[in-house]
Order: structure tokens, then sequence, then C-alpha cells
């Protein structure tokens, strides 16, 4: 009866230790955080950092850091039907490949100035957006 009482306790330590090594996919992440804003403001940690240019007509000035709140926050979609556009994932906040828990995503404009970067951080094993920056011009 010990024994079997000692496996169970073993088995069950077992099952909770793996089930917390379970990350989730970022793609799928992604793609969910793109398209449900219910799902983007849960996967958002607010007060969120927004780093952009203090006065958008003056690229290259002077750049502020806001906190956006929650109340704050508007869907910001992911998807653009313009070729203008390209897509960015990086592994990591200096854009090399590594296997790390955090994730750049950037939106960088073809010959047009855009650049806007999402940065997002597994936390416990889910996703979350940490800061976003548009220095684009």
């Amino acid at each position: 009866m010990k024994f079997i009482c000692s496996l169970l306790l073993f088995i069950l330590v077992f099952l909770s230790s793996s089930a917390k090594s379970i990350s989730e996919d970022f793609d799928f992440f992604l793609s969910q955080f793109a398209t449900d804003s219910v799902f983007q403001l849960e996967r958002t940690l607010f007060p969120l950092k927004y780093i952009t240019w203090k006065d958008s007509n003056e690229i290259g000035g002077e750049i502020v850091i806001e906190n956006i709140q929650k109340d704050e926050w508007i869907h910001d979609f992911f998807f653009f039907d313009k070729m203008s556009y390209r897509p960015q994932i990086s592994d990591n906040f200096n854009g090399k490949l590594r296997n790390t828990n955090k994730r750049l995503f950037e939106w960088i404009g073809i010959e047009n100035g855009v650049s806007v970067k999402y940065f997002f951080k597994r936390i416990k094993g889910n996703w979350f957006l940490i800061k976003k920056e548009n220095l684009g011009d």
C-alpha cells in the first residue's frame, strides 16, 4: 500500500511539472493575437510601454515613452493587404535567431519608412505583448 501511494504521488508530481514546462507556440499565438481583440487585450501587459516620436510631423526629433493603459488600448490588426509592408519575426530583441522566450515582430515598410516593432515575452509558458515601438517616418 505504501508503495502504491508513493507511486501515485510520484506520478502526480511528474505530471504537474510536465504541464508547467509546456510552452505556447508563438506562430499559433500570433495568429490569434492578430485577429481576436479580446485575446489581444488579455495578452497585453498593461501599462504597455509605447515608444514613438513626440511630434509625428517631426521625424527624427524627440522620442517619448508613453504608458498605454488597458482602457486606452485600441485593437491592433497585424494583417495588411498592402504590398508596401513586410513582416519579420525574430527570436530575441536583437533580431538574431536564437531559442529564447522573446520574440520581436516588425512591420518593415518597403521604401516608405514604416517601422513598427512589437516586443513579446513568454511568461509561464504563455506569450504577452510587453512593448510597442513606432519610429517610422
